[in-house]
């Protein structure tokens, strides 16, 4: 088994408290518009600690958008949670993503 369960990645909305709240769990997220398009996306050794940054430090996670996110087993790494970043931002293109994933490297 890979550093995630099965199954899809759980969604919160934070303006209007609604779905599953993450955890202070490592993990790796994304941001999703009111529109339905991933914007960012990220991994943390924290995630409920992260979503509140993007809240009231980056201005990334907007009202009416979705934080979407997998947990990962705490046996996980830093390395190891990169590259399902990597992976996702490659997948998605997000635009509010400056780096190609891991560690601030320039994706451009």
């Amino acid at each position: 088994m890979g550093i995630f369960g099965r199954g899809r990645p759980s969604k919160y909305r934070p303006f209007t408290h609604s779905g599953k709240e993450p955890p202070n769990a490592p993990g790796v997220y994304r941001i999703r518009s009111s529109e339905g398009k991933v914007v960012y996306v990220g991994e943390t050794v924290n995630l409920r600690k992260r979503m509140q940054e993007h809240i009231r430090i980056t201005g990334n996670l907007r009202p009416g958008e979705s934080f979407e996110f997998k947990e990962a087993s705490p046996e996980s790494t830093s390395a190891s949670r990169r590259e399902v970043e990597r992976r996702k931002i490659a997948r998605f293109h997000p635009e509010r993503n400056h780096s190609a994933g891991g560690e601030g490297r320039n994706a451009k």
